[in-house]
């Protein structure tokens, strides 16, 4: 049996062990309950190349699938994003500029190509598509905190030129939808890693018509990826076709089971999505025809540099 001495230093050792413990408990919950910020954030004085490579196989009907006929599509895209401050409003100038587009296609058995620095030896269908946002620019501003305020030079972009009987994406749509590739996925509030978020989203496509997007997103975790910090995201989510206001059905459905997964790395002291990719399982209803499509699309941060 232990004398009164011996048990209060033993008493005192415990409670000390305990009381680190407790520390070191607390300590690693708050390290572990680190919130981030995971919104884009664009630089003044920078230049930001960015290129898009995305991957399409669609299923055609009649075309014998077995043998793997069908259209198979290959774009790379390169752009640029410059921002300068505005002098009289301090707010941020990010000018977008589609500096090359290149593709590989095979429609209904027959192979065509793209490339926006020849593209006189291209289809005249495809100079016109392609060709109308090759050296276009517009420019989205941001105010000191990031947020977005409005969209400048719309009308140097394709206006809805004709594709067949229908039209293009407007250069609204387009500027739009550049916006919300970068920003839609990301969480919009401090986040941490193993906490998850949900959004809904709608993006209006040109002749397509509307795309329902329902997604949830994971924060993984924060690991090293090419030497950088960045912070790793999952995405899992379906697409849907909205009701038109009209009631009329849009030119392309999606039908259920139309679904996507997707993982973004987020660079955690630059602030930007530095690389991401999805794949996309697409049950598309056109002309009465389920066309099952499958693609997959990547993002990266090619450079950011000084402006020169």
């Amino acid at each position: 049996m232990l004398s009164d001495g011996l048990l209060e230093i033993h008493s005192m050792k415990t409670a000390f062990q305990l009381s680190a413990f407790l520390v070191l408990c607390v300590a690693n919950i708050a390290v572990s309950a680190e919130k981030f910020s995971l919104r884009p954030h664009w630089e003044t004085g920078k230049v930001y190349t960015l290129e898009n490579d995305t991957q399409m196989t669609m299923a055609v009907p009649g075309l014998g699938q077995a043998s793997g006929a069908g259209n198979e599509t290959k774009i790379q895209q390169t752009m640029t994003v410059t921002v300068k401050p505005e002098a009289a409003t301090g707010n941020k100038l990010a000018e977008i500029k589609f500096a090359s587009i290149k593709a590989d296609m095979a429609m209904m058995g027959a192979k065509m190509t793209y490339d926006s620095t020849d593209p006189s030896k291209s289809a005249p269908f495809l100079q016109q598509s392609f060709g109308a946002m090759v050296n276009k620019s517009f420019t989205m501003v941001f105010d000191k905190e990031d947020k977005f305020l409005e969209a400048r030079g719309l009308d140097t972009l394709n206006e809805g030129t004709p594709l067949g009987k229908a039209k293009a994406m407007s250069g609204k749509q387009m500027a739009e939808m550049f916006r919300k590739s970068f920003e839609m996925s990301l969480p919009k509030e401090p986040i941490a890693a193993g906490e998850s978020w949900d959004f809904e989203e709608k993006i209006e496509m040109g002749p397509v018509g509307s795309i329902g997007i329902k997604v949830k997103g994971k924060f993984d975790s924060v690991v090293e990826r090419e030497g950088r910090k960045q912070a790793k995201l999952q995405l899992e989510g379906v697409f849907s076709s909205p009701e038109a206001a009209d009631g009329k059905k849009q030119m392309v459905q999606f039908g259920a089971g139309s679904k996507f997964t997707g993982e973004i790395y987020f660079d955690l002291d630059r602030r930007v999505a530095s690389f991401s990719e999805t794949h996309s399982d697409l049950k598309l209803g056109v002309g009465g025809q389920e066309m099952p499509l499958k693609q997959t699309t990547s993002n990266k941060v090619v450079s950011i540099e000084d402006i020169k």
